[in-house]
């Protein structure tokens, strides 16, 4: 019998949101958070996304790896695009615009709104934007994931992650803080680069050279998938509370 492993669990989870959205495109679609603050309205997708940021700094960025859906969409296409970017980090400048001006438009038209009398104010309304799978909303739905799928196709996986995405950029700042933590055992690691080519985050192996064996890269999508590609089990997830604590240990056992 074949061992379930944790990238197994991970690639279920992702796939089943996939598979999902049409039905509930308005409550899994984080798009309509800006509705969501136009309409004055908490939201299932607002309380969804607004407790996988929260956690981030505990966790990491288990809702851009375990339960996005678009970032599914992008893993597809795998390494497979035309242009190849070379770019290990994200452009902060663009993730930080896309951020702002998401926020900033939409509490514009908030307040604009409450000025004329459209809204009071915020209210907790869980279905106010409706996710029954209309005419509109599968068009919507089909506009969305092809247009997911040609930039991918384009650019590769997870570029609009690392760089467009309001709720990726706000999960990197709390993943920085992040409690669960992938580590690498240097004495089973052989430096082969598995994990790299095949991590979905693009995180670069030197992480673990500069970090004594603690992955911290907020990219991170804490997905599994090093775990089960390193072929020596070299890397594993452990909740490490002080860091600084555990690299002064590790240090003196290495000394």
């Amino acid at each position: 019998m074949k061992k379930i492993t944790i990238f197994k669990l991970n690639l279920f989870s992702r796939l089943l949101f996939l598979f999902l959205t049409p039905a509930l495109f308005t409550i899994l679609n984080f798009a309509f958070i800006w509705h969501s603050i136009f309409y004055g309205s908490i939201t299932f997708i607002v309380i969804i996304w607004g407790v996988f940021i929260i956690i981030t700094p505990l966790f990491g960025r288990i809702g851009c790896g375990w339960f996005c859906p678009f970032g599914t969409v992008q893993d597809l296409i795998g390494d497979n695009s035309i242009i190849k970017i070379k770019l290990k980090k994200p452009l902060n400048i663009i993730r930080y615009f896309c951020i702002c001006s998401f926020f900033i438009s939409a509490f514009i038209f908030f307040f604009i709104r409450i000025k004329q009398g459209a809204i009071n104010g915020f209210q907790l309304d869980l279905f106010r934007i409706p996710s029954e799978f209309d005419g509109e909303n599968t068009h919507l739905w089909l506009y969305d994931t092809l247009g997911i799928l040609f930039i991918a196709f384009l650019l590769g996986k997870r570029v609009l992650c690392r760089n467009l995405c309001f709720l990726g950029g706000l999960s990197s700042i709390g993943s920085r803080f992040s409690r669960l933590v992938l580590v690498v055992d240097k004495d089973k690691c052989n430096n082969c680069g598995l994990c790299t080519k095949t991590c979905l985050g693009k995180v670069d192996i030197d992480y673990y050279i500069n970090k004594n064996g603690l992955i911290t890269d907020t990219e991170c999508l804490k997905c599994g998938k090093c775990i089960e590609t390193c072929n020596r089990g070299a890397i594993s997830y452990k909740l490490i509370w002080n860091r600084k604590k555990y690299q002064k240990m590790i240090n003196s056992n290495c000394t």
